[in-house]
Formats: C-alpha cells, structure tokens, sequence
C-alpha cells in the first residue's frame, strides 16, 4: 500500500516546511525570546500584511526580487498582489503611508514569513520567517551602531557563541569610480568581479576602466578584510587623495566600529572593505552575520537612506533581519541532539 507521504495528494509544495509540534513549540520560543530582547531595547513590534500592490511595492523591491516573488490577481479590481518577498519595503511603506508626520525616531521590530521563488536545486527554502528590527530617522553613526550592538547582543541572548559580523561600505568602492567616467556596463563587471573576489578580472577591468591609482585602490580591496587595522590602514591610503565618498566610507565605519567596540563586541567585528552586494538597496554601511554550526549566513541589514523616500517622504533609515530558520536548526540541535534537517534561506540579510 502507498505511505501517504509519497502520495501525490499528501505532498506539499517544495521550499516550504511543516513544523510538527515539538518543532513549532521551538520556533514560536525562538521567536517570542527575539522580540522580547527588542521590545527590551525599546522596539515596538508591527506586523505588515501578507500581501502588497506589486505596482506600489515593486518599484522599492528592484528587478531581482520582483522576478522572484509570487503575483495574483486581486479578484475586486483586477490589479496584480504580491505575496510578501522582503519586509522592509513594507516597513517603509506604512511608515510613508501612516506616520508620515512623525519625526521622532521610530524603532519598529517585527516577525514576518517571506516568500520567493527558488530553484529547487538552488538549495533555498521559498518561505522564511524573518525576524528583525527597523531605526527610523537618526541618520549618524551611532544608529548605525545601535543595530549592530542589538544583533550580536540578540545572539548572545539565545546562547550562540562565536557570532561574527562581515562589516563594509559600498561608499568605498563607488569612491573609487569618481572622476574615471566608467561605463555603466564596465560598473556592473567591475562589482560582480569584486564580489566574486576574481582577482585577475577584476585587475583587467580596473587597469582598463580606471587611472592607475584609482585602479591600484581597486585591487586594493580584495584584500582589504581583517579587523579594525583594516581602518587604520585604509585611511593611511587613502590621507590626500580625492576619493571623497571613499574616505567618507572609511571614516564612518571607523566611526561604528569604534561604537560597537566600546560595547564590547568589537572582537565580534570583521571588516570588509571589497563588500559590494546590495548596491540597488542600501546607501550606507552594510553587514552579514554567521554562527558557527552554519556555512552561510544567518542574517544582515544595513543603511537604506532612500527607501522610505521612494513613497514620498525621506526619512533616513538602518535596521537588519534575522532567517528564523538556521537559528532553529542551532536551537534543535543543541536541545534535540539532532539536526533540525528543514534546511535554510541562504540570505539572510533584509533586502537580498
């Protein structure tokens, strides 16, 4: 006779997961103890809804999200919805819509499932419960550094040793590029060479595209990862050149890192001057978070000073999102004594 798991009739879609009780008592605990250590820190939880406009949501969303999330009809007015690929367009959404005229900073965190299509292959779950934070309107360092704190202080919380954080600047690359009149095509190869870290590309296209010394800073910063010497030396390199929005970068994350170190989580910190993903979203500093136990990582966020005003109203903002998912695999595993065997997104930070 046919086991109900592989009937036809009893399968569920691919990249979404059924948690059975023991399982679902351990994520809603995950959960609750996250949001309580942000309501701690003075976060109030929201909940955005499941479903947008995609006319209204996708133009914050960019190509590659928009691509990846599911659309249908909404059957009153024919107009196309969109099931909920990223939580902070929304955030930024009802902020402009609702709390246009608050000026006061707005600290919002939340608990939210996206959802985005993914090749089976690719080893990426299609629904994610999200959890994170959003800092509303203070646009200085220490903002910055106040999400920082909050997600490796979260992680300690839930008794995760040896977290660490992956902290760069797309200000430093996009400094490098002032004044040399590159082809945005020759942009483009010039980031994707750099995030892939190929050196020999991106040698090729930096000699090519750029002055001499603009392309030896290029290359420069695929080995510009280490700690806080990392500063120390890039700010030595750069003293009295014109790479204004490099410098900039450079002393702002200076000015984080030196926050976050006096909070104690400075060893914590790993410094990635060549990080370059999230160009289309964010405006400032930008992060990714990993725990040992995981190959990928965990969460991630950083500044996006424009969104918010894409619907019409600008208010600087930071903020970061954790992937419920390896948290829970870390949690079965050290209370179960097994693997959680669900799987995980492989990118956690908001935005991506």
């Amino acid at each position: 006779m046919t086991r109900a798991k592989q009937h036809p009739r009893a399968m569920s879609p691919v990249g979404v997961a059924s948690l059975l009780p023991e399982r679902a008592r351990l994520q809603r605990r995950l959960e609750a103890r996250v949001i309580d250590h942000f309501t701690r820190a003075g976060y109030q939880e929201v909940i955005p809804p499941l479903v947008e406009y995609l006319d209204v949501i996708a133009p914050v969303l960019g190509s590659g999200l928009v691509e990846r999330a599911y659309t249908f009809a909404d059957r009153a007015t024919g107009r196309l919805m969109v099931l909920r690929p990223d939580v902070t367009p929304q955030i930024a959404r009802m902020v402009a819509q609702l709390l246009a005229d608050h000026r006061e900073p707005l600290r919002f965190c939340y608990r939210a499932t996206v959802f985005r299509h993914e090749e089976a292959h690719a080893g990426r779950e299609r629904e994610v419960m999200q959890i994170g934070v959003e800092l509303i309107g203070p646009s200085d360092a220490s903002a910055d550094a106040e999400v920082i704190i909050l997600a490796l202080s979260v992680l300690k919380e839930l008794g995760i040793d040896g977290a660490r954080l992956a902290l760069g600047h797309p200000g430093v690359f996009e400094g490098l590029l002032e004044g040399a009149d590159a082809q945005e095509p020759v942009v483009r190869e010039l980031r994707d060479a750099l995030a892939r870290r190929d050196r020999a590309e991106l040698t090729a296209l930096a000699r090519q595209a750029l002055p001499s010394r603009q392309a030896g800073h290029m290359e420069s910063l695929l080995d510009s990862i280490g700690q806080a010497e990392v500063l120390t030396e890039a700010a030595r390199r750069f003293k009295g050149h014109k790479d204004g929005k490099t410098t900039e970068a450079i002393q702002r994350l200076t000015d984080i890192h030196r926050r976050v170190d006096k909070a104690g989580y400075g060893a914590s910190v790993l410094i990635d001057l060549g990080e370059v993903r999230g160009l289309n979203y964010y405006t400032g500093m930008v992060f990714d978070l990993f725990v040992p136990g995981i190959g990928y990582e965990i969460g991630g966020g950083g500044r996006y000073d424009q969104l918010i005003g894409r619907f019409g109203v600008d208010r600087p903002s930071t903020g970061f999102a954790l992937s419920a998912t390896p948290l829970l695999q870390l949690l079965a595993e050290r209370e179960e004594g097994a693997p959680a065997g669900n799987g995980a997104a492989r990118k956690g930070r908001h935005g991506d």
